[in-house]
């Protein structure tokens, strides 16, 4: 079958070789095989048992990305007592449906709402999927935010997500997928506010001799390597892993795709309304101090991360967001 599941992973595959696998735990996607070759690095020392984030894969940055806000805002008083990242990558979602399955693709969908643990931390209703797609060149992830409006069911925006998958999918895949509906219960009307990111590690031979090529003349990016996090301006060309790199460049024009270029081998990042994209390399400087992570294993990853992070996405009852990462071997 197409689609395997275990205790706690899912496993989707195609009759041509191609082949993905998501933990429950986090949603984080830990296998793509495309082109008989393993594209995503997962440590060796990853915890994969639920006590900790997966240090690999594709782990989903929720609702905040990196340490939390520091700002006087209101609104954001209750982000500033989440943990690095936010809590998205390390609680268990639940596979709610299987959106598509054919031998040209196969695509499955995750849910997670707030749970007791969750609601301590963040008391705001919202409910999130996640839609992992697989083709014979392509590995697709989509998050769905929905902040519930509490006079209204979440089905027709749950159906309308899983319709956007498979309708941005080529005609030789599509096929007609049967809904599940969802629900959640009522809750106080109040605008939610997050950041969202795919934090990808694309496995390399020698990250010291990729080229990242695709992030323009003239975009800002902040620096997060040394001292103060410092914005500059990015003078163009390829950006190469010659030292510690740790960059969040922001406002990418949509179109403009990322290309990671590892010898022969090339995976285009492809972005749907995830304006910022992080590029991120510790190399050996940083690279041992990462407990999680085996001797050298900086060398055989780099991290392109699309996501909506330079601001917070805010959303009022009823409305919805998507942001979809494709990645695509050349």
């Amino acid at each position: 079958m197409p689609v395997n599941k275990t205790a706690k992973t899912v496993q989707i595959s195609l009759p041509t070789g191609e082949s993905a696998e998501i933990y429950y735990y986090g949603a984080t996607v830990t296998s793509w095989i495309a082109g008989g070759k393993e594209r995503l690095f997962v440590s060796e020392k990853a915890a994969l048992d639920g006590s900790k984030p997966i240090r690999g894969g594709i782990p989903i940055c929720w609702p905040i990305f990196g340490p939390p806000p520091k700002e006087a805002d209101e609104s954001l008083k209750y982000h500033a007592k989440l943990s690095q990242h936010g809590f998205a990558r390390n609680h268990n979602w639940t596979l709610d449906h299987i959106v598509m399955d054919r031998d040209s693709g196969v695509s499955v969908r995750f849910g997670l709402d707030p749970n007791p643990e969750i609601a301590a931390l963040f008391p705001h209703p919202f409910h999130l999927t996640y839609v992992v797609t697989l083709t014979r060149h392509e590995l697709s992830t989509d998050i769905h935010v929905v902040n519930p409006d509490p006079k209204k069911s979440l089905t027709g925006a749950i159906a309308a997500a899983a319709d956007t998958v498979v309708s941005a999918l080529p005609e030789s895949v599509t096929g007609t997928a049967q809904k599940t509906p969802q629900s959640v219960d009522e809750a106080a009307a109040a605008e939610l506010k997050f950041q969202a990111l795919f934090h990808t590690y694309l496995r390399v031979e020698d990250a010291s001799k990729v080229k990242i090529r695709g992030l323009k003349h003239g975009l800002t990016y902040l620096d997060k390597v040394g001292g103060p996090w410092t914005e500059r301006k990015w003078d163009g060309g390829d950006l190469v892993i010659d030292k510690q790199v740790d960059r969040v460049y922001y406002d990418l024009v949509k179109d403009d795709d990322i290309v990671l270029e590892d010898g022969a081998n090339k995976v285009t990042v492809h972005r749907v309304d995830l304006t910022d994209v992080t590029t991120w390399n510790p190399t050996a400087e940083a690279g041992a101090g990462i407990a999680d992570m085996e001797p050298n294993g900086w060398d055989r990853y780099v991290c392109i991360e699309p996501g909506y992070v330079k601001n917070f996405k805010t959303l009022a009852p009823g409305e919805e967001w998507i942001g979809q990462q494709v990645l695509r071997i050349e």
